[in-house]
């Protein structure tokens, strides 16, 4: 992944490396993206329990996913409309929760805005991002067979609503 000290990028670094707090507490600030999948019939957000084993954040409900650009894909790299982050994000799709990427197609992704957050974890592990927010909505998320999760759940109502907890169904 990529990584920066204050504005400078400084280039590739190991995972880890970016997520460690005693490198956040000097400066380093690595890329990464958030997807939020919606379903079209009813505006529900899919959310995610992180697996037990992450070592940010173990168990707890987030996003539908969050992940970083990699290096080895020269086409993750590109910048221009965002697409980069778009191709990883459903490639990411993919790999964590199973969706097909014919299912979440990269012109169908919203760019919402990029963040800049920093958020600690259990001391020696956080979150120090630069990263935008992409929007998608996929038709079926009722069966997704979960790879790299602990359990997925659509527990927001639609959009119109969004910050107030409705009912959900989690598995």
């Amino acid at each position: 992944m990529y990584a920066q000290v204050h504005t400078l990028w400084i280039g590739l670094i190991e995972a880890w490396t970016g997520h460690l707090m005693e490198n956040i507490r000097k400066g380093l600030l690595h890329r990464a993206f958030s997807a939020f999948i919606f379903r079209p019939s009813d505006g529900k957000l899919l959310l995610q329990q992180r697996a037990s084993e992450k070592i940010t954040f173990p168990d707890m409900w987030t996003n539908t996913c969050c992940s970083h650009p990699l290096d080895d894909f020269e086409e993750e790299k590109v910048e221009r409309d965002q697409l980069g982050v778009r191709i990883a994000a459903s490639r990411k799709l993919e790999h964590e929760l199973g969706i097909p990427r014919e299912q979440t197609p990269i012109d169908q992704f919203q760019y919402l805005t990029r963040i800049h957050y920093l958020a600690p974890s259990d001391g020696m592990w956080g979150e120090h991002e630069g990263a935008p927010r992409c929007l998608e909505r996929v038709r079926l998320f009722a069966c997704i067979p979960r790879l790299n999760v602990r359990a997925v759940c659509s527990r927001l109502h639609p959009l119109s609503d969004r910050g107030r907890d409705g009912d959900g169904e989690c598995e």
